[in-house]
């Protein structure tokens, strides 16, 4: 789950990517025209990454293509327990 709240005016549009270290893209959302300052997001990997694997959740805030801001914070996959 990606979270994050924002201060000014809206409607802003929120660009939300899961990434590697690598920078190879995991999951993308684009959220157009958000008006509320906070937002809850689950973000699901297509493709299987193995538990534990490090990432960067990227936050870019766009008005009229223009970024207002810009948050990437390091992550952790839970590890399952075991079966």
């Amino acid at each position: 789950m990606v979270s994050f709240l924002w201060e000014g005016d809206g409607p802003v549009d929120a660009e939300i990517a899961l990434l590697s270290p690598a920078g190879d893209q995991w999951a993308k959302m684009l959220v157009v025209e958000l008006r509320e300052p906070r937002m809850d997001v689950t973000l699901h990997l297509r493709a299987s990454q193995p538990t534990g694997a490090e990432g960067l959740a990227r936050v870019r805030l766009l008005q009229d293509a223009a970024e207002l801001d810009q948050q990437a914070i390091p992550f952790t996959l839970p590890v399952e327990p075991p079966v």
